[in-house]
């Protein structure tokens, strides 16, 4: 079984702030001299999912990544639609029950 990483990038880009940036400029600008660090921050986190990412498509055993052009594509926005449709349907039904019941929402 494989067990995901989970890395809070928030804190770790503030505790590096805190040790580079004087703390009048992190109350008042928003430590404005930090922004190759959050560059860098940023780029940890893409690599973090991209990572992620590989190890679903492994663990699915996903062969081929599907593209906006390709049907299996299609098919499977058709199915979301569906599904969301249905979603709002049986809300509306709940609604409606409820309120020829008079029931509080």
């Amino acid at each position: 079984m494989v067990v995901l990483n989970t890395i809070d990038f928030k804190a770790t880009f503030d505790s590096a702030c805190n040790l580079t940036c004087p703390s009048n400029v992190i109350e008042n600008s928003g430590c404005m001299c930090c922004v190759a660090q959050i560059h860098q921050v940023e780029w940890e986190a893409i690599e973090f999912l991209h990572k992620e990412a590989m190890v679903f498509e492994e663990l699915l055993q996903v062969s081929q990544q599907w593209t906006p052009h390709m049907t299996e594509w299609h098919d499977a926005v058709k199915c979301i639609q569906i599904r969301d449709y249905q979603l709002v349907v049986d809300k509306l039904e709940v609604l409606m029950v409820s309120d020829y019941l008079n029931l509080p929402r």
